[in-house]
C-alpha cells in the first residue's frame, strides 16, 4: 500500500470513530435525560396525588349528623372547626393550604387532627400530626417553583327540606340562618424542575372536590 492509500485509509477510519463517538455521546445524553424526566415525573405525581386524596377528607366529622339535627350551640361550633380549609393566595413562589378532619369521635379538633401543605424553599412539604413539616418531594431530584391553590366555593340554599318555609339568606324567627349546603373545590398547579437538569420542566394540575360538603343553618321550628 501507498503512503496515500494509508493516509485515506485513516481518515476514513477516523471519521467512523468520530460519528461513532458522537453518537454514543448523544445516546448517553438522551439516556440521561430520560432518566432525569422519569424521576421528576415520578416524584411530581406522587406528591399531587397524596395532595389530592389527603385534602378529598377535609372536613370529615364522625358525629357530624348530630351538627345537623340539633340547635345546640355546642354541637353546631364542633362542625365549623372541621371543615374549614384555608389556602394562601395564588403566588408564583409560596403557597400553602392547612385543614381539619376528625381522627376519633371526641366532637373536639385535636392538634393532631391539623393537617397542610406548603411550598417551602423549592420542597413540598406535609404537616400529618399538627406540628411537624415533613418534605415529600426529594429537594435533590425536583426543585418546585409553583405550588398555586385555587378555591372554588359554591353555597346552594336547601331550606326546601324544611316543614316550615324557609327562604336562603333569610333568618328564622328562633334567629338562626336557613340551611345551606357549601361545596369546596381546589385546583392545584404544581410546577417544578429537575435539580440534575434545569432544562427538564413539568407542570401538573389537578381538581380536588372536598367530599365533605359543609352544612351550616337550621330549619325553624
Amino acid at each position: 500500500m501507498s503512503i496515500v492509500e494509508v493516509l485515506v485509509a485513516t481518515a476514513i477510519g477516523l471519521l467512523v470513530m468520530a460519528a461513532t463517538v458522537s453518537l454514543f455521546v448523544t445516546n448517553l445524553g438522551n439516556m440521561r435525560r430520560l432518566n432525569i424526566e422519569a424521576r421528576v415525573n415520578q416524584d411530581m405525581r406522587t406528591a399531587a396525588e397524596l395532595v389530592a386524596r389527603d385534602l378529598r377528607r377535609a372536613g370529615y366529622w364522625e358525629n357530624a349528623v348530630s351538627g345537623t339535627t340539633t340547635n345546640s350551640v355546642t354541637k353546631t361550633t364542633t362542625p365549623n372547626a372541621y371543615v374549614s380549609v384555608s389556602s394562601t393566595p395564588s403566588t408564583d413562589t409560596e403557597g400553602q393550604i392547612t385543614y381539619n378532619f376528625a381522627r376519633d369521635a371526641n366532637d373536639a379538633l385535636d392538634v393532631a387532627e391539623q393537617f397542610g401543605f406548603r411550598l417551602q424553599s423549592g420542597v413540598i412539604e406535609m404537616k400529618a400530626d399538627g406540628l411537624t413539616w415533613q418534605p415529600i418531594t426529594n429537594r435533590d431530584v425536583v426543585t418546585i417553583s409553583n405550588f398555586t391553590i385555587t378555591p372554588t366555593v359554591t353555597s346552594l340554599p336547601t331550606g326546601d327540606i324544611c316543614m316550615k318555609p324557609c327562604t336562603a339568606g333569610s333568618v328564622s324567627p328562633e334567629g338562626t340562618k336557613c340551611p345551606t349546603l357549601t361545596v369546596r373545590q381546589y385546583g392545584v398547579l404544581l410546577r417544578g424542575s429537575g435539580k440534575a437538569d434545569s432544562q427538564v420542566t413539568r407542570e401538573l394540575r389537578s381538581s380536588i372536590r372536598v367530599r365533605n360538603d359543609q352544612f351550616a343553618g337550621v330549619c325553624p321550628l
